[in-house]
């Protein structure tokens, strides 16, 4: 068991992750909230997700929650 850290924008995103949410308004939540280009918005944002999934932390569409 590690430690995951976050910068401002993972602060945003785990405060949106607190509902069921779709990719697409993770994305609008980080264009509306910082100036970054849409396509680096969803790198980020699935290198985010994908780090909380290996970590046990969130699970993938489809799966049983923990």
């Amino acid at each position: 068991n590690g430690l995951i850290t976050v910068n401002e924008v993972g602060v945003t995103l785990w405060k949106v992750l607190q509902e069921e949410v779709t990719m697409e308004q993770l994305v609008k939540s980080v264009l509306d909230e910082y100036d970054v280009e849409e396509a680096v918005a969803r790198e980020d944002i699935q290198e985010f997700l994908n780090k909380l999934v290996e970590g046990g932390i969130l699970t993938k569409d489809g799966e049983n929650a923990k």
